[in-house]
């Protein structure tokens, strides 16, 4: 039973960080999804063309409710990027981004390789 809880959180996990890659890239861009193995740990990348986040929001974009741009808050609660922090954190791993504004923005996301 627990294998099928981390089974459907990763899967909520990863369908959280490509729906932001994918609200996030404008017409033409790109979007990547690496997955590696790493020193025992399963590392999944997922990375972004477009807009960017500024580096005063970086800090703070896995908080409940923020927001890069307040003005879109009809379009996004956001909730996303702290529940995927809050699964990440719940499976002992950790979950970073970074961005260039107006080139990429990349999540990393590091959790320890289960044993079943």
């Amino acid at each position: 039973m627990k294998i099928l809880i981390i089974e459907d959180e990763i899967r909520q996990l990863m369908a959280i960080l490509i729906d932001n890659a994918i609200k996030n890239t404008g017409e033409g861009g790109r979007i990547n999804i690496n997955t590696v193995q790493e020193k025992g740990n399963a590392v999944l990348t997922v990375t972004n063309t477009g807009e960017g986040i500024a580096e005063e929001h970086i800090a703070h974009i896995f908080e409940r409710f923020y927001t890069q741009d307040p003005a879109h808050r009809e379009e996004s609660f956001g909730l996303g990027l702290s529940i995927a922090k809050a699964i990440v954190s719940r499976h002992g791993g950790t979950i970073t981004a970074g961005s260039i504004p107006g080139e990429e923005t990349r999540f990393t996301v590091s959790i320890r390789k289960m044993e079943k």
